[in-house]
C-alpha cells in the first residue's frame, strides 16, 4: 500500500506554502526549544514543540 502525499492543490487554503526552510523537529522526540535550533524552521499547521508563536507555520522566527 502506498501513501499519497498531498499536492499543493490539496493543501487547505489557509495553510502557507512550504518556504525554503528546514523542517522542524518531529513529534515524539524530546522537547525542543528555539535555543536548541540554529535558525527558523518550518513547522506547518502542526507544531508539536510549540515553536511557532504567531501561527504562520514558521517556528523560531527570531533565531
Amino acid at each position: 500500500m502506498s501513501i499519497k502525499s498531498p499536492t499543493l492543490s490539496e493543501t487547505p487554503p489557509d495553510t502557507p506554502a512550504h518556504p525554503s526552510l528546514p523542517d522542524g523537529p518531529p513529534a515524539g522526540v524530546p522537547d525542543v526549544d528555539c535555543s536548541d535550533l540554529s535558525g527558523p524552521v518550518w513547522v506547518g499547521p502542526e507544531d508539536p514543540h510549540r515553536l511557532d508563536n504567531d501561527g504562520d507555520g514558521i517556528g523560531c522566527d527570531a533565531n
